[in-house]
């Protein structure tokens, strides 16, 4: 009876804030929301594609993550944070890179002018405020008090009230088994045990230190040193299945 109590309750919550979501926000498949809701978004095993907000002024951080060729590699592009902030009102509003990006070329051209196509459900393109989001002094980004500090620095005042329901959520890709030698078996294992931040931490390095003969493991929480030191103890046909792996997983 308690379970159902509490169903019930989180039902209602959700049903409450229904009517207020009339702004939904899509993104293209190769574009991850890194703010929303005045809350960091954070590393998931699936994919947010859809963010849903109340009538007026609202906000969020994107940034394109996608894997692109590199003289015959594939290597991770991590684009620069671009804030988006819009005042809309009972609309769909698509977001797009506004050309592919497939080559490592390609994502040196938007690192230089990035920005987002925004069209709306019957193709229209709309024109809304898009900056890149300033990184603040340190080694890790906040991009909380990052945001924060570019909103007063703008005058922008984001309010709560507009804030409508929690993100959905596409459906998981299923994991992918990695092969059975003990680096790849422990890099999984200690990456399972990991936090959101700290599996983000991971991926990005990993993926920026996969033809790295010589490197130091990460330092941090016990699951993210040992998931880097097993990382660095594989062979490069193994840093590839771990690499693989980890797409999946996004």
């Amino acid at each position: 009876m308690k379970v159902m109590n509490n169903v019930l309750v989180v039902g209602a919550m959700f049903t409450s804030f229904a009517p207020m979501a009339a702004v939904d926000v899509i993104l293209d498949r190769n574009i991850s929301a890194l703010v929303a809701h005045g809350e960091e978004v954070g590393f998931s095993i699936s994919k947010v594609d859809k963010l849903e907000f109340g009538n007026g002024q609202n906000q969020v951080v994107l940034r394109v993550e996608q894997l692109v060729s590199n003289r015959g590699e594939k290597e991770k592009f991590n684009s620069k944070p671009i804030v988006l902030t819009f005042d809309a009102k009972n609309t769909t509003l698509n977001v797009a890179t506004k050309s592919p990006i497939s080559r490592v070329e390609h994502s040196e051209a938007f690192n230089r002018d990035p920005s987002f196509l925004i069209t709306d459900a019957s193709g229209k393109e709309i024109t809304i405020r898009q900056d890149i989001l300033p990184a603040s002094s340190g080694i890790s980004r906040d991009y909380l008090k990052e945001l924060d500090r570019y909103n007063s620095k703008h005058s922008i005042n984001i309010a709560t009230a507009t804030v409508a329901t929690a993100a959905v959520v596409v459906e998981a890709k299923p994991e992918a088994s990695l092969a059975s030698s003990k680096p790849t078996q422990m890099v999984e294992y200690w990456f399972e045990k990991a936090s959101k931040e700290d599996k983000s931490t991971f991926s990005d390095w990993a993926f920026d230190n996969r033809k790295a003969k010589e490197v130091d493991a990460l330092e941090g929480s016990k699951a993210l040193e040992m998931a880097s030191y097993w990382f660095t103890q594989s062979s490069s046909k193994e840093r590839k299945q771990t690499l693989s792996w980890l797409l999946e997983q996004e």
